[in-house]
């Protein structure tokens, strides 16, 4: 048992992989997300909304929407995104 409390996520191969996955399934949903943007006519902010809203409704977030939504200076795009992550179905104040 006490092995068990000093073992750290950080020791764990298995943990070390699933993360590596994580990382590069996310570069390539941002690829995708590229791709479906110049393919579509789609401008950058038109595509942070559908993605978010996409993601929103998989109950799957990345970080790759959340960091371009961050660091965008449109308001309606804020707007939106706020509105998008509040709609939890009760859970909101």
């Amino acid at each position: 048992m006490s092995t068990d409390a000093a073992h750290t996520s950080e020791d764990d191969p298995t943990e070390a992989a699933v993360e590596a996955i994580r990382r590069r399934r996310s570069h390539v949903r941002r690829d995708a997300l590229e791709q479906a943007v110049s393919s579509i006519g789609t401008d950058r902010r038109q595509a942070l909304v559908l993605s978010a809203l996409s993601h929103r409704l998989t109950r799957r977030l990345t970080a790759a929407p959340i960091e371009a939504l961050e660091q965008t200076d449109d308001p309606a795009v804020g707007e939106v995104a706020l509105w998008l992550f509040e709609m939890d179905g009760g859970q909101s104040e």
